[in-house]
């Protein structure tokens, strides 16, 4: 952040959706979970009243519009074109002479034939248990109940093939000749535009990927979900699937609920049954779905540079998007204070209090330069205090001796230049003896901080006495000295 601190945000997970529940608490990967015991999730009492249909605890919807002929299967053929009676039709021109599309499954692998293979060991089969049997005219679920379906009327759905003729009991027959020896259906996907092989391409950039963000999170009984709105759920039965049905003529009854007559109603009796890619019906045919997609949200997202990718899907450069979303740099012209990529305030009426230091009181007045004045006449404010001091600090306070040495002088001639700073922070570094609470070491000022002086040297002994801006002095030795009185006096000024 600009003028601030920097955080690492490697760590952080930003849509990991693996959902978890144990018991009543639903946990998702990275994120919160929620106590979802008070959610009743399957209140599916229904009742009709005319062409009414109210379910429990919730609306009521007016079905007299809906065609409750479902299942007229009427199929004609023109030419290349496939139309169902009362519905559309499709031109199927481009799947002529296609191959067959035989599905294979070993352990977890689904393989069509002349095409690819894909793992759908992430798809959750066992998404509400309804497999059906029927004995005789009784229709069991699993887990659940059996009832006698002897009194229902149900439409005969038997298919046979003749040659290449498709027919259906009680109703048409199409010619399938123009379909037989069909080719693979290969799909490849080339950025967002998905081709079939043999056939055309269509670009899918438009379709949401993000799909399925759902984070869940429970404040008393209001559920939220993430991206999403709110919704009160007090009102929810938690009694959430008690499906025990039966049937006593035409009325169908289900376990503390409400009964309503079906005799109205064509129950077309469907068993079903799947073996492999084969999936029968009860006193009717058998297909093979193995062209069926079951892999419908694979949501495995990757990045790899600016290169945003969907498992099975396209890849798309998300470069343009704008990931500093929170831009807090601000700039200040007069009195306009601005934040980037935000709004600009006026910031004239706050007040500053900008003091100089003549408005500034001390705490306590004081004779800063001692000069005997008698309060208030003595130093009050700052600006009177530093004015008070400024002669004694400018001068005196700034001047020192640095610790004395000793210089080598037992020879006649140049002699080794001597480092003065060097040894002045040597020995304000490790002073030998200190007082109790005194600091292990002085401080000291930098080279740069100093100007350097020679006030005296003895001319009798030395010569060529000099000192550089770093504080090193040269000299030169004329005589040995005789004693101990030989002296060069150095004085430090702070600059």
């Amino acid at each position: 952040i600009a003028d601030g601190n920097t955080v690492d945000i490697s760590s952080i997970d930003t849509d990991d959706q693996t959902l978890s529940l144990t018991g009543n608490t639903l946990a998702i990967a990275d994120g919160n979970s929620v106590d979802i015991s008070s959610i009743d999730t399957d209140d599916q009492t229904l009742s009709l009243s005319g062409t009414d249909l109210s379910i429990a605890d919730g609306n009521t919807i007016d079905i007299s519009s809906i065609d409750t002929d479902t299942d007229d299967q009427t199929l004609s053929l023109t030419g290349n074109t496939l139309a169902i009676a009362d519905g559309n039709s499709v031109d199927l021109s481009g799947y002529v002479n296609t191959d067959a599309q035989t599905l294979s499954l070993s352990g977890n692998d689904l393989s069509i034939s002349g095409g690819n293979t894909i793992d759908i060991s992430s798809i959750d089969t066992d998404t509400d248990d309804q497999t059906l049997s029927l004995s005789g005219t009784d229709l069991s679920i699993a887990d659940g109940n059996t009832v006698d379906i002897s009194s229902i009327d149900t439409d005969d759905q038997t298919l046979s093939l003749t040659g290449n003729t498709l027919a259906i009991a009680d109703g048409n027959s199409v010619d399938l000749s123009g379909y037989v020896n069909t080719d693979a259906q290969t799909l490849s996907l080339s950025g967002n535009d998905l081709s079939i092989s043999g056939g055309n391409t269509i670009d899918i950039s438009s379709i949401d990927t993000d799909t399925d963000d759902q984070t869940l999170s429970l404040s008393g009984t209001d559920l939220s979900i993430a991206d999403g709105n709110t919704i009160d759920i007090s009102s929810i039965d938690t009694d959430t699937d008690d499906q025990t049905l039966s049937l006593s003529g035409t009325d169908l009854s289900i376990a503390d609920g409400n009964t309503v007559d079906i005799s109205s109603i064509n129950t077309d009796g469907q068993t079903l049954g799947l073996s492999g890619t084969n999936l029968s019906i009860s006193g009717g045919n058998t297909i093979d779905i193995g062209s069926i997609d079951t892999d419908t949200d694979d949501q495995t997202l990757s990045l790899s540079g600016t290169d945003l990718s969907i498992a099975d899907g396209n890849t798309i450069d998300i470069s343009s998007i704008d990931t500093d979303t929170d831009d807090q740099t601000l700039s200040l012209s007069g009195t306009d204070l601005s934040i980037a990529d935000g709004n600009t305030v006026d910031i004239s009426s706050i007040n500053t209090d900008n003091q100089d230091a003549s408005e500034v009181n001390l705490v306590t007045a004081v004779d800063m330069d001692e000069a005997g004045e008698v309060s208030p006449t003595n130093e009050t404010t700052v600006e009177e205090a530093l004015q008070a001091i400024a002669p004694i600090t400018s001068k005196a306070a700034r001047i020192f001796y640095p610790p004395s040495i000793a210089v080598p002088a037992s020879s006649v001639g140049p002699g080794t230049p001597i480092d003065l700073h060097a040894q002045y922070v040597a020995q304000f570094g490790s002073p030998a003896v200190k007082s109790p609470s005194a600091p292990n070491a002085i401080p000291t000022y930098t080279a740069t901080e100093l100007h350097y002086y020679i006030t005296y040297y003895d001319t009798s002994v030395f010569s060529g006495v000099s000192v550089s801006d770093s504080g090193v002095m040269s000299f030169t030795v004329d005589a040995v000295p005789t004693g101990y009185n030989s002296l060069i006096n150095v004085v430090f000024v702070v600059k």
